[in-house]
């Protein structure tokens, strides 16, 4: 017996002020029928949703009102229950350091697409 698609599936989390940005990021990600993709607006609707849907994988703007990326990813990296969800921070600002104890990669927007698809997934693989 195989296993179905949704028994497969992959939560990824869309963290991203830009409801264009988070709406492009969905619409690359769905393309592979193994990727649930969630949504949030800011880093504190970013907390709820990781309570609430236990994401596989983050993708997290930096710069947002409220709770910037940064912030969300200290508050994950202090909780054993989220401490190891792989973290893809993502902006048009490249940070001049990544936080090297947080353990979060980075990818630049404006992304192109199949270099996010193959990113979020090469991550959910190592997980």
């Amino acid at each position: 017996m195989t296993d179905s698609p949704a028994s497969n599936a992959r939560k990824v989390l869309v963290v991203d002020d830009s409801a264009a940005i988070r709406a492009l990021t969905k619409a690359v990600l769905s393309v592979d029928e193994r990727l649930i993709v969630v949504e949030a607006n800011d880093g504190i609707e970013a907390l709820s949703a990781v309570e609430s849907d236990r994401p596989d994988l983050i993708l997290l703007d930096i710069n947002m009102p409220r709770m910037d990326g940064f912030q969300v990813l200290r508050t994950l990296r202090t909780n054993t229950d989220t401490l190891d969800i792989p973290v893809i921070l993502f902006s048009a600002d490249r940070p001049r350091e990544l936080p090297s104890n947080h353990n979060a990669d980075f990818i630049a927007k404006p992304f192109d697409p199949s270099d996010l698809l193959s990113k979020v997934l090469q991550t959910l693989a190592q997980a």
